[in-house]
């Protein structure tokens, strides 16, 4: 969890982080106002990568309950 906390916070906050849970579909955008940048391909592409055995927060949620 420690290697996706660091992935997640490379960027400013809340870049990589939008940008992850619009790529698994939780978010309808990874849109975010100025003075704030999109999160890079690289950025993303890493966190994705750890986020990889994570369940959505939908479906963690729905089994949780």
């Amino acid at each position: 969890m420690a290697g996706l906390s660091a992935a997640l916070f490379a960027e400013p906050n809340p870049v990589v982080i939008k940008a992850v849970l619009h790529a698994q579909g939780q978010i309808p955008s990874p849109a975010v106002r100025l003075p704030l940048l999109p999160a890079s391909p690289d950025a993303t592409d890493a966190a994705l990568r750890l986020a990889a055995g994570i369940p959505p927060l939908r479906a963690a949620t729905a089994s949780a309950g």
